[in-house]
């Protein structure tokens, strides 16, 4: 499974799509988005400008982001090494090449993704 905050809402389904997935990590980014342009950047020009205000506290999704979509390390890039490797490939070696990137399940034998989100996981 594979759970990522949604800004548009949030389903949880008992099977979903890896449509819905590129989806929801497409929300993510917008998220990043405003977040960087409207709560940090005009927070940042307050404090330079000296003006009174009360800091609003949010949550970074940079870090979400990164582990979906950076260049050979994110799950993206797992899943893309994953479909172009020779050999009999399936769901359990793509998780278990993910379990041992980001090293999330020590000894145990991987059965589920899981992002670090506040809400459940969307994606399995």
């Amino acid at each position: 499974m594979i759970g990522v905050l949604d800004i548009y809402g949030f389903e949880i389904f008992e099977s979903n799509s890896f449509e819905q997935f590129c989806i929801n990590y497409c929300n993510e980014k917008l998220q990043q988005l405003f977040i960087e342009l409207t709560l940090k950047t005009e927070q940042e020009e307050y404090r330079s400008e000296g003006i009174q205000w009360e800091d609003v506290q949010y949550f970074d999704n940079a870090i979400l982001c990164n582990m979906i979509d950076a260049p050979q390390k994110g799950v993206i890039a797992i899943l893309d090494e994953e479909c172009m490797r020779p050999g009999k490939t399936s769901d359990q070696t793509f998780l278990e090449k993910v379990s041992l990137k980001f090293q999330v399940f020590g000894k145990k034998k991987p059965t589920a993704i899981i992002i670090p989100s506040c809400l459940p996981p969307v994606f399995s």
